[in-house]
């Protein structure tokens, strides 16, 4: 790696750290998951199950999108100011700039949710790798989503818009697909075929939280996430190659 494409991270680095909103992220993602962990503690039976299920949905909602948007802003921000220029100029090639931003997203995503597994098994005494290794998976999905976006339209708000729908719609997909099997619901085959089509380039968010010992493994969920990867950070790079900065 040369210098330049070093300074790169190293530039991105300082000015998450120096930015309020980085050290904000980490207060309110503790905060939400104490309110979530007390809520939990109310219930009158099963408790313990009650604050894990409350704090891993808290922590998976608060990780995966507050690491997107940050980045997003960011990337918006070069563009805006015309730095992304500056880095290109020099030996940074558009795929490195693609590839070192998604590492800078998932960098700010690991912490946060390292952070959260922590403070997790304090007040639960409960830890599973493969709850924190399905949450890195969809964490990266999204983020290659974020890069997509954010190097393809030009307004802020479209792009973390659209974040939002692609991960609460992602979430669901599950849901939709399983609605389609039901005879009860009368979908003809045709409808269901074009239903499916349709969703098909939406990342299925909801195998990402199932349970530890339910189906489908993780080998699976490992196997869709890096095809997942592969082909949006592939599309970027197609979209951003033709792109006139």
């Amino acid at each position: 790696m040369s210098v330049k494409q070093a300074n790169f991270i190293s530039y991105a680095s300082l000015i998450f750290r120096s930015e309020k909103g980085f050290f904000s992220l980490a207060f309110f993602l503790l905060a939400s998951l104490s309110l979530a962990w007390f809520l939990g503690q109310t219930a009158v039976i099963e408790s313990q199950e009650t604050s894990i299920i409350l704090m891993g949905e808290v922590s998976r909602l608060f990780c995966t999108l507050g690491s997107a948007f940050p980045l997003s802003s960011y990337l918006h921000r070069l563009q805006q100011s015309g730095e992304v220029n500056l880095w290109l100029s020099g030996p940074l090639s558009r795929f490195q700039f693609i590839l070192q931003s998604f590492v800078i997203g998932l960098s700010l995503s690991l912490f946060l949710i390292l952070l959260s597994s922590l403070f997790m098994f304090f007040l639960l005494n409960d830890f599973s790798i493969n709850w924190i290794v399905s949450h890195v998976f969809e964490s990266a999905v999204l983020l290659t989503v974020t890069l997509f976006f954010t190097l393809n339209f030009s307004s802020l708000l479209k792009i973390q818009t659209l974040l939002f729908l692609v991960y609460f719609l992602g979430r669901f997909k599950g849901f939709f697909l399983a609605s389609l099997s039901a005879p009860w619901l009368g979908y003809s085959d045709i409808s269901t075929i074009i239903f499916k089509i349709l969703l098909a380039p939406l990342p299925d968010f909801s195998l990402f939280y199932q349970t530890i010992n339910s189906t489908p493994s993780l080998t699976y969920l490992t196997l869709d996430a890096l095809i997942s990867i592969t082909l949006f950070l592939a599309l970027t790079h197609m979209s951003f190659q033709k792109k006139n900065l």
